[in-house]
């Protein structure tokens, strides 16, 4: 499970409450759940600060998705 999405269900919040809380889009937040793009030094800080440490810029940029079983 991706970090953001581990975060929004330990505190009860949709993707797009949690990308208003770290002043990102929700298609933006969406995007790097889903694995479609990864998520860079900048992105990474301010997820970071805003949840005050909860997601580490670690694991957000070491994070990578499940392959689907085939």
């Amino acid at each position: 499970m991706h970090p953001i999405s581990q975060y929004c269900r330990d505190h009860g919040l949709t993707q797009k409450q949690f990308a208003a809380l770290v002043g990102y889009s929700e298609g933006f937040i969406s995007q790097l759940v889903r694995g479609r793009y990864p998520c860079g030094a900048g992105a990474s800080r301010r997820i970071e600060r805003h949840t005050g440490g909860a997601i580490s810029i670690e694991r957000l940029i070491t994070w990578e998705p499940v392959a689907a079983a085939s």
